[in-house]
């Protein structure tokens, strides 16, 4: 009784971890996705950027080629421009070096999840184990059980013989030939007003 208890509460136990370990991959794979959302818009800015700063070079060089007179002016301008677009760059690789960070956290997450898998398969395999051990056991109890019966029924069999008056328990002998396995029955006949 007690290893069943005990195999229940340890079956209990290790079903209510699995529940916490499976909220908190969920929880896990949650951010990961929005992570993953922000990683990409944030790769798009910086494709847009890199567009623009490309745009902005070949302005540059177009301003050089065409107009010589407005070409310190446009350049400045162009060098503001181009200023504010590494500023937003370097804005932007901090959010990257960031999400970067973010990235290895949900690898190590991802990791978790694993030895969690790991971990359901063998709490599966022991609630597995231990269903077959409790058959084992059931099974050998019901064999015990009708053992008991048989031994129970013997007993009472060689009770009721004894219980007999010796003339009837001669006659039992005499059709019996000591065989045990019919006592019962030639008991049942003499008790029933056989005849000798």
């Amino acid at each position: 009784m007690g290893n069943e208890k005990y195999l229940n509460y340890y079956i209990e136990t290790l079903t209510s971890t699995m529940t916490d370990c499976v909220i908190r991959n969920v929880s896990m794979q949650a951010n990961a996705k929005v992570s993953d959302d922000v990683i990409k818009d944030l790769n798009e800015k910086i494709e847009s950027l890199l567009t623009s700063n490309d745009e902005l070079n070949v302005a540059l060089n177009e301003v050089r080629n065409s107009n010589l007179q407005n070409e310190n002016a446009k350049i400045a301008e162009l060098q503001r421009r181009l200023d504010e677009e590494v500023n937003k760059t370097g804005n932007v690789n901090d959010e990257l070096n960031e999400l970067r960070m973010i990235k290895s956290q949900y690898e190590n997450i991802k990791n978790q999840v694993s030895h969690l898998e790991t971990f359901r398969n063998e709490l599966n395999k022991s609630r597995e184990e231990t269903v077959n051990v409790k058959k084992e056991y059931e099974t050998k109890l019901n064999e015990a059980k009708i053992e008991h019966d048989k031994v129970i029924e013997q007993l009472n069999s060689k009770i009721e013989y004894l219980q007999l008056t010796p003339a009837k328990r001669k006659k039992i002998d005499e059709l019996n030939n000591s065989n045990e396995n019919t006592l019962l029955s030639s008991v049942e006949t003499i008790k029933d007003g056989g005849s000798f």
